[in-house]
């Protein structure tokens, strides 16, 4: 494969893998979107905020080598980080769904 065809194939698999997290959440209102929803305490909209960080990460230092900064959890840790009161639910939905 060429590299373009690499990065075509990628980008499709990507956007696949991202319409398969929406539609999980498709129809959740906001109370539903932060409704924890694992025993780690993890919300839906806190697993796309992660996904996006993961995505951005990935993307832009391990296969490009640019510096990104590193998003850290809060001191201690936790229950449901990443904290999504920064930012609607929409937002993140929408932001990551539309990268």
């Amino acid at each position: 494969m060429t590299e373009q065809a690499d990065r075509a194939t990628h980008m499709a698999f990507l956007r696949a893998q991202r319409r398969s997290v929406l539609a999980i959440v498709e129809g959740l209102d906001e109370d539903g979107v932060r409704q924890v929803a694992v025993p780690s305490g993890w919300t839906p909209v806190g697993i796309i905020e992660h996904l996006g960080h993961a995505e951005r990460f990935w993307f832009q230092q391990v296969l490009t080598g640019q510096a990104a900064t590193p998003v850290r959890p809060p001191a201690g840790g936790g229950v449901g980080w990443p904290s999504v009161n920064s930012a609607a639910s929409q937002g993140v939905v929408g932001d990551w769904g539309g990268s």
